[in-house]
């Protein structure tokens, strides 16, 4: 019995099932990529208690406190052979934990402000005159199109007004 590697993680674990999990993984990290041989071993739960995991041998696998840390940190995958003594619904399976990453939401704030305030000037487009009748005469050339398709957006209800108005602002002149 192996009392010195047990660690504050495992001390929910009853004693009897912890030897029992030791014993079927030849007291061996059963991590396929661990080069770690000597650090002290640890009974992990494969669904985690706060999960609904179970301290059951099913739910139970042997591997190295070094694997462990840096699973739960999400460094590290843990992989599973497909030998006999790995519990048959995680042989050969990859696990692996994601850490959501925090958005600091001032920061993109922050960072949003200082944008917007880089491109203020394209805000305020100064258009002179030519151009805006050389648009303006655009945008009604493209009047026949519109009708043509019968479209009844306000912006195509809108084109007759502003035709009459055209027409009005050329007599003025």
């Amino acid at each position: 019995m192996e009392i010195e590697n047990v660690t504050v993680d495992e001390e929910v674990i009853d004693i009897s099932v912890r030897e029992i999990v030791r014993n079927r993984d030849d007291h061996k990290c059963q991590n396929l990529i661990c080069d770690n041989r000597d650090y002290p071993l640890i009974v992990h739960h494969i669904k985690f208690k706060k999960n609904g995991g179970e301290d059951k041998p099913r739910n139970l696998v042997t591997i190295c406190e070094l694997c462990h840390k840096r699973f739960n940190m999400g460094k590290k995958n843990l992989v599973f052979g497909l030998t006999d003594n790995i519990p048959p619904h995680i042989r050969g399976h990859t696990f692996r934990i994601i850490i959501p990453v925090e958005i600091d939401w001032k920061q993109v704030r922050r960072d949003s402000r200082v944008k917007r305030k880089l491109h203020r000037s394209d805000w305020h487009l100064r258009v002179g005159w030519k151009e805006m009748i050389v648009l303006l005469n655009w945008l009604f050339e493209a009047t026949p199109i519109i009708q043509q398709h019968n479209l009844n957006t306000p912006a195509a209800q809108m084109l007759p007004c502003m035709q009459e108005q055209e027409k009005l602002q050329y007599h003025h002149d």
